[in-house]
C-alpha cells in the first residue's frame, strides 16, 4: 500500500473552486466559506467523477489516482497517495488554472473521435 499524504493549501480571498464529482455541479463552484467534503475513491454521489479541482485564482489539485478532500475554514485538504497528488497554481483565474493542468497532466492526443459519434444516433438508456 502506498503511504498517505495530507496537503493543505490556504485559500485565497474570494477563492471558488470546482471539481470531483459530476453531481455536485449544481453546487459548483464551491464559494468561500462553504463546507464541502468528498472521498473520491468511493462515494461519486452514483455518478462519475475526476481527479481534478480547479479555483478561480488559477489553483489546481490533479492525481493520478482518487484522492479525499474536504473544504472548509479557508483551507482546501486532499488527501492521498503522495507521490501522485500534484497542486499549485498558474495564473489568476480558472482558465489559467484549467489549461495549465490540462496541457500538463492530460494533453489532447490530437486525434479526433471516430466520425460515427458524430454521424449516427447515440443511445444513452441511463439518462
Amino acid at each position: 500500500m502506498r503511504p498517505q499524504q495530507e496537503i493543505v493549501i490556504d485559500l485565497l480571498p474570494e477563492e471558488a473552486w470546482w471539481g470531483g464529482v459530476v453531481n455536485d455541479g449544481i453546487r459548483m463552484p464551491f464559494p468561500p466559506g462553504c463546507e464541502m467534503k468528498r472521498d473520491l475513491n468511493g462515494h461519486l454521489a452514483y455518478n462519475q467523477g475526476a481527479p481534478l479541482l480547479l479555483s478561480n485564482k488559477g489553483g489546481y489539485v490533479w492525481s493520478e489516482e482518487p484522492f479525499r478532500f474536504v473544504l472548509m475554514d479557508g483551507q482546501l485538504r486532499i488527501t492521498g497517495t503522495a507521490e501522485l497528488i500534484r497542486s499549485g497554481r498558474c495564473g489568476d483565474s480558472l482558465r489559467e488554472g484549467y489549461l495549465h493542468a490540462s496541457q500538463t497532466f492530460f494533453p489532447s492526443s490530437g486525434n479526433a473521435p471516430d466520425r460515427k459519434f458524430f454521424n449516427v444516433p447515440q443511445y444513452n438508456t441511463w439518462m
